[in-house]
């Protein structure tokens, strides 16, 4: 399907002699642990859905959260028409979850991709500080779509729920991090960041950018008792989506729209406990009065 839509999109940007814009399906998912004992909503009951939406999906590149080793070999041997860079948090490569990023990789060239981490030596696998309770790693991608010339970067990570030193000091090097490596290019930050819009770390990635612009939020709208009316986390039960924790953060050379939350329960199965969210992106044209972004980035720069 995503191929068909591909070769659909590229032969109407030949008609019309446009190759300015990029348009991308892109989608956060925290997939749930296979670690985890829940009953009829287990791994092994859900992973077919899982894999279903990926497959059947128009999305063309998608971050996941909470993925063990067991279901990375699972959807690595079973998605199709996708690359799946990332390892896990532990080394940073096969031990502890892992925040991967899928991607189209017949429509996309991947041009460099790494990790790095929340901590003072963010480029030490399975380092952490501020008393964290575990690791929390980022994987970024820089990828290329050759039909339109656009090169943009992808970030995923996955926040603990609480620690504020944590949610702070780290949204902050996240950011001198993201801001380091993508200088103003075309940016997109996926994940579960475990908070609601009126944070500390929702605001730090929203309006604490310093030098740069701030990223802006796709899944914002209000209802007219004002309350946000995109809601991901589900806890397994119908009557607990009532949290927003699952974000697609984007710069302000991409504009956005049909912001969409998947609400899917199958057999009485929900394909997770956050429910996958996704948007369509516009890569528009880069403000060519800003430094140019370095070509490759082997590594993770460290901040001063």
């Amino acid at each position: 399907m995503k191929r068909i839509l591909f070769l659909a999109l590229s032969v109407l940007l030949i008609l019309s002699g446009c190759d300015k814009t990029c348009e991308i399906v892109i989608s956060s998912f925290n997939i749930r642990t296979s670690q985890a004992k829940d009953g009829a909503n287990s791994w092994p009951n859900r992973k077919q859905i899982v894999l279903d939406f990926i497959n059947e999906s128009e999305i063309s590149v998608i971050g996941l959260q909470e993925v063990t080793p067991e279901q990375y070999k699972f959807l690595s041997s079973n998605v199709l028409d996708y690359q799946m860079v990332g390892g896990g948090r532990l080394d940073g490569e096969k031990h502890g979850e892992a925040t991967p990023i899928l991607f189209d990789d017949e429509r996309f060239k991947l041009l460099d991709h790494s990790m790095f981490w929340l901590s003072k030596a963010p480029q030490t696998p399975g380092s952490r500080a501020w008393e964290s309770n575990m690791p929390i790693n980022v994987t970024w991608v820089k990828l290329l779509e050759p039909q339109s010339g656009k090169r943009f970067y992808v970030f995923n990570t996955h926040f603990e729920p609480e620690n504020a030193a944590v949610r702070e000091k780290g949204s902050k090097l996240l950011l001198s991090q993201i801001g380091r490596i993508v200088k103003l290019d075309h940016c997109v930050l996926l994940g579960d960041f475990n908070c609601s819009p009126n944070t500390n770390l929702y605001q730090n990635i929203t309006k604490n950018w310093q030098e740069v612009s701030p990223l802006k939020p796709v899944l914002e709208g209000f209802d007219k008792k004002g309350k946000n009316r995109f809601y991901t986390y589900n806890g397994f039960k119908t009557d607990k989506i009532k949290e927003l924790q699952d974000y697609i953060f984007i710069s302000s050379n991409i504009k956005a729209k049909a912001p969409k939350v998947h609400k899917i329960i199958k057999d009485d199965r929900f394909i997770s406990d956050h429910f996958p969210i996704s948007a369509k992106l516009k890569l528009t044209n880069r403000d060519n009065n800003y430094p140019q972004t370095p070509e490759k980035l082997s590594l993770p720069i460290i901040p001063p």
